[in-house]
């Protein structure tokens, strides 16, 4: 996603010439025309901003494309290769971690929390999924992963 602004002020202000014309040849008042142009404005400004400080996500998997990507470049420690077929159980995973402190507060969770772990962190599911899975409400779910959060601080 990008935003050239030169581009995008140019189609902005074009906008609003023919507006601004359809609405005064409509009966409404300058200083009504000006406020909804600054309304408008604003809103320009907000998405220009939003989209300075947004960047999308790489794909789930690195392929050649998306490890071009910034986010995977710029923060690399932030990324874990490992090939799902080398893992023998459900929490195999922990094994892939690089952080030793990490992996034994890992290893010392409950199996509930591990499986919650599993299925937010590795599996991708919701918390609202999670909690219709395990027939709870969300709320439930969201204090537990708080609790896991907190715990391996």
């Amino acid at each position: 996603m990008s935003f050239n602004y030169a581009k995008e002020e140019q189609a902005f202000l074009e906008k609003w010439r023919k507006l601004s014309a359809e609405y005064i040849g409509a009966g409404m008042t300058i200083e009504d025309t000006w406020e909804m142009y600054n309304f408008d404005r604003e809103l320009f400004c907000k998405e220009r901003t939003y989209i300075r400080h947004n960047q999308e996500l790489p794909a789930e998997t690195i392929t050649e494309e998306s490890a071009e990507s910034s986010l995977v470049n710029r923060y690399p420690g932030l990324t874990v290769q490992f090939d799902e077929a080398e893992f023998s159980g459900r929490f195999a995973w922990i094994e892939a971690v690089n952080d030793s402190a990490l992996a034994g507060k890992l290893k010392a969770l409950s199996a509930p929390d591990l499986d919650l772990l599993t299925l937010i962190a590795i599996e991708g599911y919701s918390q609202a999924d999670v909690a219709r899975k395990m027939d709870c409400a969300r709320n439930t779910i969201s204090k537990k992963m708080a609790r896991i959060k907190s715990f391996l601080k």
